[in-house]
């Protein structure tokens, strides 16, 4: 059980991340994904017009790589839930990483758009994994940033390049403050939802960990319920044994030793008065007898002939025959019942023979009506009568204790309960132990 327990939980923890992992995650990095696109767009679309509002020109190359740039954040945009989504934003961060050199070298060292550049291009390659080819890449970068930061530390920069580059101060804290609130909003966004998954995956293992606790428990109780039963069988067993000793000793022994007796005494007197020693040989037979019935009936006490000669079917309807007299008594059985084990023939039997045998003595019934069926791999035994009943204070007695212990033992149940208008319905349950051929 606890194997299986484990499994379970296994299972459920291994559903729970993947769908986390595939679901959650994919869908907060689409997120951020048209974040950046978006962040693209404005930053390439307000320097644009900046430019245009301010009348300084825009070579044919600039315009070139802006509409390069447009070209790929559509692409991103338009694709994104394709099978080329992959490959577009493969393209878009390939871009990033080469306009980082040249931003370098236009507006110098780490400063300005330097910090913003190398910083877009650390996030976009955090957002869309490592690759090999990045290596070439980062190395331009850091080649050209130390290019630069020599060129700055001998007294010979590199910035500005371009004249216009120190006139971008509102426009550099515009860009700035885009690219801020994009990795603000969208980072929050997302660790705050992944947190909110792992706490519930959290409160999910606590919740596993108390069942699994419970069914620990449960185990314990059922080893503690399976080792009262074999302490109870075993006690079974050796009063049994204590019993069938008692009565060889007490019962068989001394009417053996008193038949050899009277063997002996007819050997004495048989010449002598044959009258006497016939008596003797009448008395002996008598005794014989006496002992020969008390022995079928040890025999009989440990299991009832007749169930290895009429079957359990066959023993019933054979003890309500014999038993019936002022008690009409009518028997249902089942046309075909499975195989049994002899234990369950023994239990059954004897519960059909003590219920119907208190019927006759007690319950002053006209009627009694004995059920054997089967459902849900249980066998069922229900003897019903119309008599007087039993009060609320009715006090088992050795016959209704021994017939819950024979069926307990075997793992079924045992009730007693009074009928309206009148009369009482013994029940027992008894779950099927299959003889193997």
């Amino acid at each position: 059980m606890i194997k299986s327990r484990e499994k379970a939980a296994s299972q459920t923890t291994s559903v729970f991340l993947a769908d986390l992992h595939n679901d959650d995650i994919n869908r907060l990095r689409s997120q951020l994904w048209m974040g950046l696109m978006v962040t693209t767009f404005c930053v390439l679309f307000i320097t644009l017009i900046a430019r245009h509002l301010r009348g300084d020109p825009t070579p044919p190359m600039s315009l070139l790589i802006q509409g390069s740039l447009y070209a790929v954040v559509f692409a991103n945009v338009l694709l994104r839930k394709t099978r080329h989504a992959n490959f577009v934003q493969g393209i878009y961060v390939v871009c990033i990483h080469l306009a980082v050199p040249t931003v370098f070298v236009l507006y110098g060292g780490t400063r300005g758009f330097g910090d913003v550049a190398l910083l877009t291009a650390v996030i976009v390659s955090m957002l869309y994994g490592w690759r090999r080819w990045m290596i070439v890449t980062y190395g331009a970068m850091v080649i050209t940033l130390i290019w630069v930061l020599y060129r700055d530390s001998i007294g010979e920069p590199v910035t500005p390049l371009l004249d216009y580059s120190a006139q971008f101060t509102a426009l550099k804290f515009v860009i700035v403050v885009l690219v801020m609130t994009f990795i603000l909003r969208y980072t929050n966004a997302f660790y705050k939802q992944l947190i909110e998954k792992y706490r519930n995956f959290a409160n999910e293992q606590v919740r596993l960990n108390l069942e699994l606790q419970a069914n620990e428990l449960q185990l314990t109780q059922l080893t503690r319920n399976l080792q009262s039963s074999r302490q109870k069988i075993v006690t079974a067993r050796e009063e049994e044994r204590r019993r069938l000793r008692r009565d060889l000793h007490d019962g068989l022994g001394p009417m053996l030793a008193a038949q050899v007796f009277r063997v002996g005494a007819a050997r004495q007197v048989l010449h002598r008065n044959p009258d006497k020693t016939e008596k003797l040989l009448i008395d002996l037979e008598g005794g014989i007898e006496g002992t020969l019935a008390d022995i079928r009936q040890l025999v009989y006490g440990l299991r009832p002939p007749m169930l290895d000669q009429l079957g359990l079917v066959g023993s019933i309807t054979n003890f309500v025959q014999r038993n019936e007299s002022n008690v009409r008594i009518e028997l249902e059985i089942a046309p075909q019942l499975p195989p049994l084990s002899a234990a369950i023939e023994v239990a059954v039997y004897r519960i059909v023979q003590t219920a119907v045998d208190n019927v006759i003595k007690h319950a002053q019934a006209t009627h009694c009506q004995v059920r054997l069926f089967v459902r849900d791999d249980t066998l069922h035994t229900e003897i019903t009568d119309d008599g007087i009943g039993i009060s609320p204070s009715f006090m088992a007695g050795v016959g209704l204790t021994s017939m819950r212990e024979r069926s307990e033992e075997l793992g079924g149940t045992l009730q007693v309960l009074a009928i309206q208008p009148k009369g009482t319905r013994l029940t027992s349950a008894i779950p099927l132990i299959f003889t193997h051929d």
